[in-house]
């Protein structure tokens, strides 16, 4: 896990795009943070006083003034996707394939009624829709589960080939940004589910306690 110390700004209220401050902030109402460490994880990044994960590209933060995102609005994941009957198809279609999976099937023994369901709504919930994993399950569920499954490297791979090749057959946006984030997004939670399932003791867990909020840089007009 890499650490690195910037000094980020946050924008005024209810904007969400970040960027390394500088002495023209003051102007544009960007009130800056205070220094502190965050955790990468692929393109997310932490706070050591949260665990809600926020992107964080390569290099300096990106930050946009409040006059720049004027007339914008995010189209999140989980609308572009098509909401819950879209994803609802993916996961039916991804939860088909690694039952019959001669890598996986150690992992997924036999169809348990609820788990296209739940698969949902983690997706939903992560992709920026209705928050029914948390509310329902919460995040310790998806930490029991693969607690002591001792995920090998082939069928993290797996997992994450199996995945993609059934946003496919769901006829999910074959748009590259969608796709890009997509799948960062699913790599992320195989590391961390691999990394939980070989856990012997909570400190060896992953310091993830909340269902990811994912994001993209793709912005849409209404």
């Amino acid at each position: 896990m890499m650490c690195s110390t910037r000094l980020i700004c946050r924008l005024p209220a209810r904007e969400s795009r970040w960027r390394t401050c500088s002495p023209e902030d003051a102007s544009t109402g960007a009130v800056p943070f205070q220094e502190a460490k965050w955790a990468r994880f692929g393109n997310r990044v932490m706070s050591p006083t949260s665990t809600r994960s926020r992107a964080a590209p390569d290099g300096p933060m990106p930050c946009r003034s409040v006059k720049a995102m004027k007339g914008e609005s995010m189209s999140t994941l989980y609308e572009f996707a098509g909401g819950d009957e879209a994803l609802h198809r993916l996961e039916e279609l991804f939860y088909t394939k690694v039952l019959d999976d001669p890598v996986l099937r150690s992992m997924f023994p036999a169809r348990q009624p609820s788990h296209v369901e739940n698969l949902t709504w983690f997706t939903a919930e992560s992709f920026g829709g209705p928050d029914r994993f948390t509310t329902g399950l919460g995040f310790q569920y998806i930490i029991d589960v693969h607690r002591h499954l001792k995920i090998t490297d082939e069928q993290r791979e797996r997992f994450v080939a199996l995945y993609l090749e059934a946003i496919d057959e769901a006829g999910l946006p074959d748009v590259d940004a969608f796709r890009a984030a997509v799948r960062e997004h699913l790599e992320f939670g195989a590391r961390v589910a691999q990394q939980n399932s070989h856990a012997e003791s909570d400190d060896q867990l992953h310091p993830i306690r909340e269902v990811p909020a994912w994001t993209w840089p793709r912005q849409s007009e209404n």
